[in-house]
């Protein structure tokens, strides 16, 4: 389908924007004044088939009510979800800064010991305050656990207003962060109680969230979700080394992990959902600077407006979320990496006409109408990779690389509970263990880092850097390095 729009000002009327999949991507639905409903165009394609009964946001609002959704989205969010809005003051998961704030805690206090929490067993006693708090979120994780059972979650996508500040989703996704910190505690609590099957029960339902999450079409739900995916795997790890589990409850757990699919595809987003959202901006930058008379918008400004390209302007864009999603299908980091730091030396320099700018979503603050389309496209994707998509696939790909190391952790601690002891070297876990020993992804297929210690082993990936920083990264709360590492001591509390 082709078509096209004008944009209107102040009466007059400037040169047609042409609707077609080169420039605005999706051609329907349209909004009155002719242009291209994105949000539902996205709506229609996220909801499609989906139902009251097999939404797991709709279980995600019985938990958390209503409260993540504005006030004044409220009456259309929940008329588009099809229920009835749930009460202000029902009874709701009780966030931990709440739980604080109710009881009169030590904020900080309580989320260093949370921390901890996440990391390792913990008893009762250690942290009773910790211990109190899930005890109160009881009933909203039995709610929870209906979501193992659905396969959809679907957030309605709401706008009342044009402006491209305006908020434009609900929060509803990223007020599920509470829920899967407090179901990874729950797990390591259970560990330490040998409740070996309710931990697995735990991980595996925050593994299940983190999917929900990603059903969002926004990255920062994205990352979310990728967050939520790794908490889950440290907390299998915990289940690594334990010194009560057999070598078949290891096994069983590791092939869970196994069996478990991966978060969505990232370009599945750059094909699509973000690139919707991003043109959506765009289209709405244009519409709310034409149809408004802005206080201090200086009259080059004004001017400049009525001769951008702006056919041009998103067809460059288009072919650059093209060229974001074949970079997020390179198989090898090496690739993967070498393509997006060209991808965004190229964007950086073609939007150097923006050095001064706060957003290029924003035409408004453009006062010299000689700036050339590609700048304009250049400065919107540069916008998206330093805020967002640079960060979401360099954390897939640590996750994925985490995925593995979990796994083979998992795999080690099996043959030590048949053996008495950790191997020596990988290749005695071939092959009644593993058929092949998966290699470092960051490293061009080198081996993973593995030392059989006095007191357990340390098993690690050098990371994105490259660097062996000897085990040392975030995920082991060394900040000195980048590495992705399973580290099993017999010094452990839990011994």
């Amino acid at each position: 389908m082709l078509g096209y729009f004008w944009i209107s000002w102040n009466g007059s009327r400037f040169p047609e924007f042409t609707i077609s999949k080169e420039t605005s991507f999706v051609t329907t639905p349209l909004n009155e004044d002719g242009t291209i409903n994105y949000l539902a165009a996205l709506n229609e394609k996220l909801g499609k088939d989906v139902t009251p009964e097999n939404n797991a946001a709709v279980i995600l609002i019985e938990v958390l009510g209503p409260s993540p959704i504005e006030s004044n989205l409220q009456k259309e969010y929940f008329r588009k979800l099809g229920i009835p809005p749930p009460p202000e003051n029902g009874r709701y998961f009780l966030g931990l800064t709440e739980y604080a704030r109710d009881k009169s805690l030590d904020v900080d206090a309580l989320y260093r010991n949370f921390k901890i929490a996440l990391s390792r067993p913990w008893k009762q006693n250690e942290f009773p305050d910790l211990f109190d708090w899930l005890k109160l979120n009881e009933s909203s994780f039995k709610k929870v656990e209906k979501t193992l059972r659905l396969d959809s979650s679907f957030s309605p996508l709401i706008s009342l207003n044009a402006d491209p500040d305006a908020p434009r989703n609900c929060q509803l996704f990223r007020s599920c962060a509470a829920i899967k910190g407090a179901l990874c505690a729950r797990a390591t609590l259970r560990i330490q109680e040998r409740d070996f099957k309710g931990a697995e029960n735990d991980i595996v339902l925050c593994h299940r969230l983190s999917k929900l999450i990603d059903q969002s079409p926004y990255l920062i739900d994205a990352i979310l979700a990728l967050f939520c995916e790794s908490d889950a795997l440290t907390a299998s790890q915990v289940f690594a080394a334990s010194r009560d589990l057999s070598s078949s409850q290891l096994l069983s757990h590791m092939r869970s992990l196994e069996r478990l699919s991966s978060i969505s595809s990232i370009a599945d987003r750059f094909d699509f959902s973000d690139r919707c959202i991003c043109l959506d901006r765009l289209q709405n930058g244009l519409i709310y600077l034409s149809g408004k008379n802005i206080e201090g918008l200086a009259p080059s400004a004004k001017t400049s407006q009525r001769f951008f390209d702006w056919n041009a302007i998103f067809r460059e864009v288009n072919l650059g979320f093209n060229e974001l999603e074949k970079i997020a299908l390179e198989p090898k980091f090496s690739a993967f990496a070498e393509r997006l730091d060209a991808l965004q030396s190229e964007l950086f320099k073609k939007s150097a006409s923006f050095k001064n700018i706060d957003s290029p979503f924003y035409p408004n603050q453009i006062a010299d109408c000689g700036i050339p389309p590609q700048a304009i496209a250049a400065a919107v994707l540069d916008e998206r990779i330093f805020k967002y998509a640079k960060h979401v696939m360099q954390i897939n790909w640590r996750l994925r690389q985490k995925k593995a190391v979990t796994v083979l952790a998992l795999t080690i601690a099996a043959y030590r509970s048949d053996n008495g002891d950790y191997p020596l070297s990988l290749q005695e876990l071939k092959p009644k263990y593993l058929p092949t020993i998966p290699a470092d992804m960051f490293t061009n297929e080198e081996p993973l880092r593995y030392h059989k210690t006095t007191n357990g082993f340390s098993l690690y990936s050098v990371g994105p850097n490259g660097i062996d920083n000897e085990g040392k990264g975030d995920d082991s709360g060394e900040s000195t390095g980048d590495d992705i590492a399973v580290i099993v001591s017999k010094t452990s509390e839990f011994y």
